[in-house]
């Protein structure tokens, strides 16, 4: 499975929470979490969801509450699956 975008190519719709991956850079360490690109008055950023993401029905997506910082910096990014069906 290889669903990742590259954040050169493309970005996620405004505030929709996707999968991020961040380059560890000198740690060797790859940093994955769930968060979006949002705009704010300064410009585009990268957020962190910190896990706070629900399923949008109405929007058929994913949102999440997040804290917006110009140190994150994914190199790609993946839409998260929707989820099952409630039975």
């Amino acid at each position: 499975m290889s669903d990742w975008i590259s954040t050169k190519d493309k970005s996620p719709d405004e505030d929709e929470a996707v999968w991020l991956r961040c380059d560890g850079g000198e740690l060797s360490k790859d940093i994955m979490f769930v968060g979006c690109c949002s705009y704010a008055d300064e410009g585009w950023y990268w957020c962190n969801s910190y896990g706070n993401f629900w399923w949008d029905p109405k929007k058929q997506r994913w949102e999440c509450d997040t804290e917006a910082d110009d140190d994150y910096a994914p190199t790609h990014w993946m839409k998260l699956p929707n989820p099952p069906e409630a039975s």
